[in-house]
């Protein structure tokens, strides 16, 4: 019967799908394979590491990655461990559940015709004001691991300064006034407390900002 089916289909001559990754199709894409909708994201802005009974995800904000499919998942071989469907884990299509298991290191989104654009880790670690020179502002380590203290530089140091730390989604954690060292402080000592996930950073000194992601593993 199979062969039946294939000897039919070749016998009608359909032209082949535009797609190349037509096997990604489901109800929450239609509308990309159908219109032709080219994927579009910023690398690290949108997605975020979680766990919940059911293990490690990478939770990604459809609204920040308009259009995509698919979202592959690989491991440090450069090797496709997993693939979850736009919309995997949320009914209401706002969020992916990116299954995001011990041994993976990057996941990208995938448009309807086969483009791809890195959603996780951020490769672009600091973002910096186009005033300042390339070592005026400098955070180490980064990615920050458990157990790790963060130092953040700022070449001629003003004792008043404003520092927030903020997730990706824009929400305000950590807001500190004062000298370097006190926000050096306050950022440690709240920071170990924080889940895993990418997390920006901007230091105002009343003339200048500075502004950089920091990757909390």
């Amino acid at each position: 019967m199979i062969d039946d089916v294939k000897a039919y289909v070749l016998m009608k001559g359909y032209a082949k799908p535009v797609s190349p990754v037509i096997n990604y199709l489901s109800a929450n894409s239609v509308n990309a394979y159908k219109n032709l909708l080219p994927v579009s994201g910023i690398t690290g802005i949108g997605a975020q590491i979680v766990n919940n009974a059911q293990g490690q995800f990478l939770l990604v904000n459809n609204s920040k990655w308009n259009n995509a499919v698919a979202f592959e998942t690989y491991d440090a071989g450069d090797q496709l461990i997993s693939v979850s469907i736009v919309g995997t884990g949320d009914t209401t299509l706002a969020n992916t559940y990116v299954d995001f298991p011990s041994n993976a290191l990057k996941v990208y989104a995938v448009g309807y015709n086969g483009q791809k654009i890195l959603v996780y880790p951020a490769n672009t670690l600091d973002v910096k004001d186009s005033k300042t020179n390339n070592n005026d502002f400098i955070i180490y380590p980064n990615p920050l691991k458990n157990g790790q203290k963060l130092v953040i530089h700022i070449k001629n140091s003003r004792e008043n300064l404003n520092a927030e730390l903020s997730d990706m989604t824009g929400t305000l954690l950590i807001s500190v006034k004062g000298s370097l060292s006190d926000i050096n402080k306050e950022i440690n000592d709240k920071i170990k407390d924080l889940k895993t996930g990418i997390y920006i950073i901007s230091i105002n000194n009343g003339t200048n900002k500075y502004q950089s992601k920091i990757i909390k593993e």
